[in-house]
């Protein structure tokens, strides 16, 4: 389950003691820990500040091994160094504040830490943690970061009762047929245990005694015990026993009754991890007198917060990642890890309240006949034959974007046609009525393809395309409707008619290939850039094994290898970015989607499409396991009228999605009048208190687009203040460029700079001196945190220029 709580903040710690040195030591730099833990509770003795805790720690040149043995079971307060060229996991735990566990095991390949025949106690808090560094390329510059999580369950009783005159004991509280001892297993972010269930009692409550006169409802202590399924079958249910007793009231002698009572469980999955849950019952005198049945119902609440003044809550650090920055190797790991919220950039509304993605999701699926895949034919494996019945469906997200048709894209295939099909199909789309459609057909005779933008049609020219062979062909579209033709990676353009048509219709409809096709299909491909004749051979060549590091590559929109195993698999998707990107994250760190513009302002004045869209937003975090959801609709008007539909969307998206997944919106200072109704309903607001106007970079204009807002009555500890890591052109031209670039270019001389000369234009921006005055402020207002446009743009976290870097050093208890 998502928690909508971030982790509470724990002050980085200095290790200073010594102990053999497992590694060389060359560089001289200790291995440090910045430990996080998750809301901690009063009910037992908590976890508060964890300054001390046990480590295992490995370490591997591969990335694979990990046979190097570093902390071995040992306090964090030993001192080991990091040593180059190697890439190190460690696993934490603590059983108690510092409490060890001698049997504890860990590892470092599946990142899992293993607790065998763990029994809880109430003075002991379990919590654990894994990480990872890289010091491949030089000393990690910020201390591991370990978001500890709580292993164990809380379980307690309330008994309620309207008796006024008389006393009311509850006793030998006791559950029963429970699990209390179970080997536990912290495996990468994920809890398990595995233990038997006890014959008899397994927990033991205090007494609650004087429950009556002016108390009507007293709670048992909260215990802690083993996260477990509730079973549901006679001989195997777990059960709560106590006996209750009333005196008093005149009363000649006091009236006793035990009751044994099933454990419901409070949902699917029994108790959870790190989840307290409290049952609650009535007991009046006709329940002992008269004998009648006691009925418990379980409520569930997170684990409370522990002492705010020892422990507070750890600051938003929330900032985005675009998809195709992240291929080309522009957003760095050590920048990523040093955030707690991270926001794919990837999506927007339609119109109709359906979500397009910039790089969608093309799973293909198939005709049940006239379509066979093919482990290999001449030469070529996993192909698709097609037999003139049957046909490819590509979806819905190709050729066009969230509010209209795309004006320049690439079609790429390798193609053996059996015979010349006049009219057969290699790709089409067209509206569900009217005549809006596009596509590329066989053409009457042998050597022509046909492109066709609704009534209008140009014919692409060349003596090689013939059946009997294996032809590469690609058709590129842009530059106002100019069109080329490529054959086996060759330019071979020659072409008839005339293309006006500066874009494609928009059409929320399929893309079919192959209709009316016989012949073969291989590695079939989409771009959304015109591509030249070099990226053209790179995706001729590539045999299935396309690199997306290039700007231009990266654009790619759907590549289809058809391999016989799964042959409508899309090898370049949103998915299969956001499954790198996870690869790269350490455990704790939030990965939320990001929901941009689009048709968002048609969609929201709709209820029937906003409703469709809050449930399309449900299912994607539902079905890619984020943890939330970003969104960012530019803008309104800065008025509470244009503001009307956005409240309802925002709060049909809380409705739909609940309040186990974070939710955030971004406004701006010239738009921010989102009603108060709303802001209850999200988890945080950022403010982009950046450009692209000049006069937003100003230190006292941030403080006023503050001030503003709270003025308006947001709560301060729902805003996260933005700031920008790119620069705008002074002049006002409101033109842009990316922070990285004056770094690159040697540009930035000094953290105290806000001014560079680039490409012959002028041009204001935040330096990391301007940027820790921001993050500083925003930290004395007591404010949320901090977001920031965006990584990409910034330089690595190791730079003496990062802005990120700078941002750290103002924010408390975060990797310095």
């Amino acid at each position: 389950m998502k928690k909508n709580l971030f982790l509470m903040g724990m002050a980085a710690m200095t290790l200073a003691s010594c102990t053999n040195e497992v590694l060389k030591v060359a560089d001289m730099h200790t291995i440090g820990f910045d430990a996080f833990v998750g809301n901690t509770t009063r009910a037992v003795t908590e976890v508060k500040t964890l300054n001390n805790f046990y480590v295992f720690g490995k370490y591997c040149t591969d990335n694979t091994s990990f046979d190097g043995q570093i902390f071995n079971n040992e306090l964090n307060t030993s001192t080991y160094y990091w040593h180059t060229g190697n890439y190190y996991r460690f696993g934490a735990y603590a059983d108690g504040e510092a409490g060890q566990i001698i049997d504890a095991s860990y590892d470092a390949t599946s990142q899992k830490l293993t607790f065998p025949n763990y029994t809880p106690s109430d003075d002991k808090d379990l919590v654990a943690a894994v990480s990872s560094a890289d010091a491949v390329s030089g000393i990690p510059s910020t201390p591991v970061s370990l978001s500890f999580s709580h292993m164990l369950s809380q379980v307690g009783f309330t008994f309620n009762t309207e008796l006024k005159n008389y006393t009311l004991a509850i006793r030998d509280i006791k559950i029963k047929k429970a699990i209390k001892t179970a080997t536990g297993i912290y495996e990468d972010g994920n809890i398990k245990w595995d233990g038997n269930a006890e014959a008899d009692v397994a927990y033991t409550y205090d007494d609650i005694a004087n429950l009556a006169g002016e108390t009507s409802s007293k709670a048992s202590q909260f215990k802690l015990v083993i996260p477990q399924q509730l079973p549901t079958d006679e001989t195997s249910k777990v059960t709560v026993s106590f006996t209750a007793s009333i005196s008093g009231g005149g009363m000649s002698q006091e009236a006793t009754k035990s009751f044994e009572l099933e454990l419901a469980s409070p949902g699917e999955g029994g108790w959870k991890p790190g989840f307290r849950y409290n049952y609650t019952a009535t007991i009046n005198g006709d329940n002992i007198t008269n004998m009648e049945i006691i009925e418990f119902k379980p409520e569930i609440d997170n684990w409370e917060d522990g002492n705010t003044t020892e422990i507070a809550p750890q600051k938003i650090i929330s900032s985005y990642v675009r998809p195709n920055f992240y291929e080309t190797d522009r957003v760095y790991t050590e920048s990523m890890n040093a955030c707690n919220d991270l926001i794919f950039m990837t999506a927007s509304p339609y119109a109709n309240g359906d979500i397009y993605f910039e790089t969608p999701d093309n799973t293909a699926t198939f005709t049940e006949s006239g379509v066979t895949a093919t482990d290999e034919f001449n030469g070529k494996k996993g192909v698709m034959h097609f037999d003139g019945t049957g046909e490819m469906n590509a979806g819905h997200g190709l050729l066009n974007s969230a509010t209209k048709g795309v004006n320049q894209f690439t079609f790429a295939t390798w193609i053996y046609l059996d015979e010349w099909t006049s009219g057969a199909t290699l790709f089409s789309k067209a509206a569900s009525s009217g005549n809006n459609r596009t596509s590329l057909t066989l053409g009457e005779t042998e050597g022509n393809l046909i492109f066709r933008i609704n009534d209008q049609t140009a014919t692409l020219s060349n003596s090689n395309i013939v059946p009997g062979k294996w032809i590469h062909i690609a058709m590129t579209y842009g530059n106002k409707g100019t069109l080329r033709l490529y054959v086996n990676g060759d330019d071979a353009s020659a072409t008839s008619g005339t293309i006006s048509v500066n874009e494609l219709p928009f059409m929320q409809t399929e893309t079919k290939l192959g209709k009316g096709l016989k012949g073969y299909i291989d590695e079939a491909y989409f771009n959304f850039l015109p591509l030249g004749g070099g990226d053209i051979r790179t995706i001729m060549n590539a045999e299935g094994k396309l690199s997306y590091k290039s700007w231009n590559i990266c654009k790619t929109q759907a590549y289809w290898t058809f391999d016989k195993e799964n042959p409508g698999k899309d090898n370049h998707t949103w998915v299969t970015i956001l499954n790198d990107l996870r690869t790269k994250l350490n455990p704790g760190i939030k990965l939320r989607i990001g929901i941009a513009s689009g048709g968002w302002q048609v969609m929201c004045d709709s209820p029937a499409a906003r409703q469709k869209f809050a449930n399309n937003v449900k299912n994607v975090l539902e079905t890619y396991n984020l943890d939330g959801v970003d969104l960012d609709f530019e803008w309104p008007a800065n008025n509470e009228g244009a503001f009307n539909t956005y409240n309802q969307t925002v709060i049909a998206v809380r409705s739909a999605i609940g309040y186990d997944y974070t939710f955030s919106v971004s406004l701006h200072p010239v738009s921010y009048k989102m009603s108060l109704e709303a802001a209850k309903v999200v988890d945080f607001i950022s403010i982009q208190a950046y450009g692209p106007s000049p006069n937003r970079f100003p230190i006292s204009q941030f403080k006023a687009d503050a001030q503003a807002v709270l003025a308006w009555g947001f709560p301060k500890d729902k805003i996260v203040m933005g700031v920008p890591f790119y620069g705008v052109t002074k002049d006002g031209t409101k033109s842009t460029e990316a922070y990285w670039n004056f770094v690159q270019n040697n540009l930035v001389t000094s953290t105290s700079q806000n001014e560079v000369t680039y490409k012959g234009k002028l041009f204001i921006y935040d330096g990391a001196d301007a940027i820790r005055e921001k993050t500083r402020y925003t930290m004395e207002q007591g404010m949320a945190g901090m977001m920031s446009w965006d990584l990409a743009t910034d330089v690595t976290l190791s730079h003496e220029y990062s802005l990120l870097k700078a941002m750290l050093k103002e924010i408390p208890a975060q990797p310095q």
